[in-house]
């Protein structure tokens, strides 16, 4: 059985450093503190800390080594690389530039990484140009987008395309949180990670189940990072609404807890029994081990934190840990 975390944050210091050569203005740096932390930036915003694997691969598979991880699916970072501020000309050249840069990594290590790709969504058909290169011709796993594009949520019409062509191809899109509703009020207290992050992914999936695009496209798989943040845990408000108020009917014909199980979801929300609770409404079938390396709020013991699940057989553990994943990403055995 080959342990799989999905949620591993890798970013190609080789492209990213000419990314900053080429386009000067987009003020890319990285940075290392006193302590060896590492950090990066673009355009004033600065991410971070992060350990030596973020840049290095070698790094990267041995500390899920020591994890008891055999193989990470990798993706850029957050929001910044994935550059839906700037011109689609622009961007598409960006984001081709660190696949091919993804994709070359995850050959040289094929044993222990898979890649997800990036593509830009402001721009549909770069979007669906550049999903269409990275599996065809990449060899990548799938795409990872955010949870926003320029402020706007993912039912929007001109995103239709990219979801068409993802049904179509049937490979895996990882929504991560990307910026935040009403930053100014999250700046305290961390909350922009605890609140903030799974707020947007709870957006995000609201508006794939009331939208129609999971209707509209039965073959999309999506997975939802930190545990589909609070859509399982208030998926009785949401169906509560679709009985009292009719707008949410207008694209659906089915109350929302019967799209859970049309979405995928990681284990990085760091409590058993809300893990627990998780796999009860969706089934073990949906789950995947994840650990959000290697930032300082990535579970500790992510392998450890399932197979302690009191309540969960190991068939199923199996399932989250290996299985599940393996299937998805057609891992070979």
């Amino acid at each position: 059985m080959k342990i799989i975390d999905v949620h591993v944050h890798y970013l190609p210091r080789d492209a990213f450093h000419k990314i900053a050569e080429d386009y000067p203005y987009l003020k890319l740096a990285v940075d290392t503190d006193e302590t060896g932390r590492g950090y990066f930036s673009m355009m004033g915003r600065k991410l971070g800390p992060f350990r030596a694997g973020f840049f290095d691969p070698k790094k990267c598979v041995e500390d899920a080594k020591k994890r008891g991880v055999d193989i990470s699916v990798i993706s850029l970072p957050l929001t910044i690389p994935f550059f839906y501020d700037l011109d689609p000309d622009v961007a598409l050249q960006l984001t081709r530039q660190q696949n091919d840069a993804i994709s070359s990594v995850t050959e040289r290590y094929r044993a222990n990484m898979i890649g997800l790709g990036s593509v830009p969504l402001q721009c549909s058909n770069c979007a669906v140009e550049e999903l269409r290169r990275c599996v065809r011709e990449l060899g990548l796993g799938g795409v990872q987008i955010g949870s926003n594009v320029r402020g706007k949520n993912l039912d929007e019409n001109d995103l239709r395309p990219f979801f068409e062509e993802a049904n179509r191809l049937h490979v895996p899109v990882l929504i991560h949180p990307s910026g935040n509703i009403n930053a100014e009020r999250l700046k305290r207290y961390f909350s922009s990670h605890t609140i903030g992050y799974p707020t947007e992914t709870s957006l995000a999936a609201a508006s794939l189940i009331f939208g129609g695009v999971l209707t509209r496209f039965p073959n999309l798989v999506v997975i939802l990072s930190h545990g589909g943040g609070f859509i399982p845990y208030q998926i009785g408000r949401l169906d509560n609404a679709y009985r009292t108020h009719p707008e949410t009917k207008e694209k659906i014909s089915d109350p929302p807890s019967k799209y859970l199980k049309r979405f995928y979801y990681d284990t990085v929300i760091y409590e058993s029994k809300a893990l627990e609770f998780l796999i009860e409404m969706t089934g073990s079938d949906r789950i995947l081990m994840g650990s959000d390396y290697p930032f300082d709020m990535e579970a500790e013991d992510p392998v450890g934190f399932v197979t302690s699940l009191n309540s969960v057989c190991k068939q199923n553990k199996d399932r989250i840990l290996s299985a599940n994943a393996e299937k998805l990403f057609k891992v070979e055995s």
